[in-house]
């Protein structure tokens, strides 16, 4: 039976993870890395020598929630890369 470590010293079966845990885990990354986004649309952090890299896998990931082109947070993003 597959585990899950959870938080140091806590496992739970896979089996007990319920869907609705599942979407809103994902929710809660959503919201963290739309907060992440800079104010020109891209996603630099501590390292802006791979804001390009780093922009391309939070769009990516943002599209995987559910989320589209026409959101304006892909849109800002998307501006940015095509001005690299």
């Amino acid at each position: 039976m597959a585990a899950l470590l959870l938080a140091p010293g806590r496992r739970v079966d896979a089996d007990q993870i319920a869907a609705q845990q599942v979407m809103d885990a994902i929710e809660r990354g959503k919201r963290a890395v739309l907060k992440a986004q800079d104010r020109e649309g891209s996603w630099s952090g501590a390292a802006p020598q791979h804001s390009v890299g780093a922009t391309s896998l939070a769009l990516l990931a943002l599209l995987n929630t559910g989320m589209t082109a026409a959101d304006p947070e892909i849109q800002r993003g998307l501006e940015w890369l095509r001005k690299q």
